[in-house]
C-alpha cells in the first residue's frame, strides 16, 4: 500500500485488531490522515482507491476510518490538533479542510444522534481554538505539546513525583549527613567520657547559660 494509504492500513490494523488501539493512541499520527478522512466522508473517489489498494470492500475501509477517528483522533487525550488529525506544524489550509471534512463526517444531516452532536463540538471547539494565527499562538502558549504515551494527568503526577522524589532525596541526605556527623569516633568516645566524669563527680555539668 503506498505512502498516500498508509493512514487507511493504520486504520484498517485497528479496526481488526482493537487491542493496538492503545499503542496507536500513543503513537504520532499516520501519513495521509486527510485521505483517510475523505474515505470516512464518503467521497467515492478516495474509497474506491482505498479499497482497491488494500484489498477491502468499501463498506470494510470506510468502517475502519471512522473506527480511526473516533478511538484515536478523538480520544480524550487528544489536544486540538489531534482531533483535526494534523500535527503542530500543519498549515491553515491543511486545519481548515480537515475540519470541513470531519464536519461532513458527523454532519447532523446524515444522521441525528448524541454522539454525533458531541463529535461535533469537539471539531468546532478545535478548529475554534485554531482558526486564526492568534487564537494558535495563544492556544500553543497554553497547551504545550504532551509528550506521547504520557497523558495529561500521568505527566502532571510525574512533575509532582519528581520533585517530591527530588525533596526527599535532599531531606535524605541530609538526615543521613547529620547521623555520619553523630557516629564519628572520636566524637562520641569524647561524649562517652564526658558523662563518665559527670557520673562519678569528677566533671563538670554543663550548664546552660540563660539567655
Amino acid at each position: 500500500m503506498t505512502t498516500e494509504l498508509s493512514a487507511v492500513r493504520v486504520a484498517l490494523d485497528l479496526l481488526y485488531a482493537p487491542s493496538r488501539v492503545r499503542i496507536a493512541k500513543s503513537r504520532p499520527l499516520p501519513a495521509r490522515v486527510a485521505f483517510l478522512l475523505r474515505v470516512a466522508a464518503r467521497d467515492a473517489e478516495a474509497e474506491d482507491e482505498a479499497a482497491r489498494a488494500s484489498e477491502r470492500s468499501r463498506e470494510a475501509v470506510h468502517a475502519a476510518a471512522l473506527f480511526f477517528i473516533e478511538q484515536v483522533l478523538f480520544d480524550a487525550e487528544s489536544d486540538s490538533y489531534r482531533i483535526l488529525g494534523v500535527d503542530r506544524s500543519a498549515s491553515m489550509v491543511e486545519l481548515r479542510r480537515n475540519m470541513a471534512l470531519l464536519l461532513r463526517v458527523y454532519h447532523p444531516d446524515v444522521e441525528r444522534d448524541a454522539d454525533r452532536a458531541s463529535s461535533v463540538a469537539k471539531v468546532t471547539q478545535a478548529w475554534d481554538n485554531l482558526k486564526t494565527p492568534e487564537r494558535r499562538i495563544r492556544y500553543d502558549e497554553t497547551h504545550p505539546p504532551i509528550e506521547l504515551g504520557m497523558s495529561k494527568t500521568s505527566a502532571s503526577r510525574s512533575k509532582i513525583g519528581s520533585k517530591s522524589e527530588s525533596k526527599g532525596r535532599i531531606g535524605w541526605e541530609r538526615r543521613s549527613a547529620g547521623r555520619r556527623e553523630t557516629r564519628d569516633p572520636a566524637e562520641k568516645f569524647i561524649r562517652l567520657l564526658h558523662a563518665i566524669l559527670v557520673l562519678f563527680g569528677l566533671g563538670r555539668r554543663r550548664v546552660r547559660r540563660r539567655s
